[in-house]
């Protein structure tokens, strides 16, 4: 399952985790959740353990139900508590994303919440991985870490739920466990990940085919391009590249070779749509490497 979002802290954010000494495409996606302060409560380890026996009642109330149907297509699963708030907002990509805010009427209950909430969702069907993420505080100029949780489930063929939740505190600084879900494209790793193409551009790009070949995608999105769509095809090979060349144009597209040393090479769509940025990446991961970048000027 490829996670397409990961909810990095913005201003909006602010980590009070324990600090840490300090240690052409833009970065991976991000969606930031509003005002919600993060906590380090977390032992840092890459799997935590998780209780299976945990009993739980899966309800909330019937407005935070179909808030969450509406929203993304799922009641995300029930955690006892005190109280809650629930809100949706829109991320960058236009796309909901659920913020519910849980509350405990003890500090034993909020410290031990997010591995309750983990075991919860691994009951009712989530694929459940934990993280110790780090995050620069440029006002300490120090690393903050923080332990944050990942639930993730497919909905249907192409979409899927991922769950966020760490411990943390609200705008009023009070402490609480954080969830945020949204939806994701789901695909199958050994196919080439055309859903990704046709969401952005409406078609597919012309690609190779081998039943060795493994793939990773991103949707992901930058300021000055917009969305746009990362693809890694494994088990492919150096030259490639030139076979890649050749295939995209037979298939009526205008190849730019002008910067290929450095950039790779960039085949511009019949309508000039949309381009693919592709070379062989031989720094890092070692396969053929596609951003689909839509034209701004083209509706």
């Amino acid at each position: 399952m490829n996670k397409l979002k990961l909810l990095f802290f913005s201003s909006l954010f602010v980590l009070t985790a324990c600090g840490a000494s300090p240690t052409g495409f833009p970065s991976e996606k991000t969606d930031k959740p509003d005002t919600f302060v993060t906590t380090s409560e977390q032992e840092e380890t890459e799997n935590v353990p998780i209780n299976n026996e945990l009993p739980h009642t899966p309800i909330w109330d019937e407005d935070f139900d179909e808030t969450c149907l509406d929203s993304i297509g799922v009641v995300i699963p029930y955690l006892e508590n005190k109280s809650y708030h629930l809100s949706v907002t829109t991320d960058d990509y236009g796309d909901p994303l659920v913020q519910a805010y849980v509350y405990f009427d003890s500090e034993d209950e909020l410290e031990s919440s997010a591995d309750r909430y983990a075991t919860i969702c691994e009951a009712d069907g989530y694929q459940v991985t934990y993280e110790t993420m780090r995050q620069f505080d440029p006002t300490t100029m120090s690393y903050l870490e923080f332990g944050l949780y990942y639930a993730d489930m497919v909905i249907d063929k192409k979409t899927a739920v991922e769950l966020q939740f760490l411990l943390g505190a609200d705008e009023k600084g009070v402490d609480c466990l954080g969830i945020f879900g949204f939806n994701f494209l789901y695909f199958d790793k050994n196919s080439w990940p055309s859903i990704f193409v046709e969401d952005l551009v409406g078609e597919d790009i012309p690609h190779l085919e081998d039943p060795l070949y493994t793939y990773s995608a991103w949707e992901l999105h930058d300021d000055a391009l917009g969305n746009y769509v990362e693809i890694v095809q494994y088990g492919t090979e150096y030259d490639d590249e030139q076979r890649y060349v050749e295939l995209f144009e037979e298939k009526g597209y205008t190849i730019d070779d002008s910067e290929a040393d450095e950039y790779g090479y960039f085949a511009y769509s019949e309508d000039n749509s949309y381009c693919v940025n592709f070379y062989y990446d031989i720094n890092y991961y070692y396969a053929m490497t596609f951003y689909i970048i839509k034209n701004p000027n083209v509706i």
